[in-house]
């Protein structure tokens, strides 16, 4: 049995009467109204929670610049790598 029979099973759904859609009131309605079950689109759902998070931290992409380049210096340069690999020890710091 695959992934999908297994789904249908365990939620006694009927080939042919679900429908895999975003949240639109419209589309949502007309489904109920056809009497068809509607499943939220896994990927849909993903994009809104990191569309809401992202707007919450407006700052984030600034911020990943920045961390991207201190992560370059440290990749790059041999003096700065053995610098914060004392420090992390001398810290009680897990290396990373």
């Amino acid at each position: 049995m695959d992934q999908t029979e297994l789904w249908r099973s365990l939620l006694n759904l009927q080939l042919g009467t679900v429908v895999v859609s975003d949240n639109g009131r419209n589309l949502v309605a007309a489904l109920e109204l056809g009497k068809l079950t509607h499943i939220p689109c896994l990927a849909q759902v993903f994009n809104l929670v990191i569309q809401q998070f992202l707007k919450t931290y407006p700052n984030l992409p600034e911020l990943l610049v920045k961390v991207r380049r201190m992560s370059a210096h440290f990749r790059k340069s041999s003096t700065a790598s053995t610098g914060l690999e004392t420090l992390q020890q001398r810290l009680q710091l897990p290396a990373h």
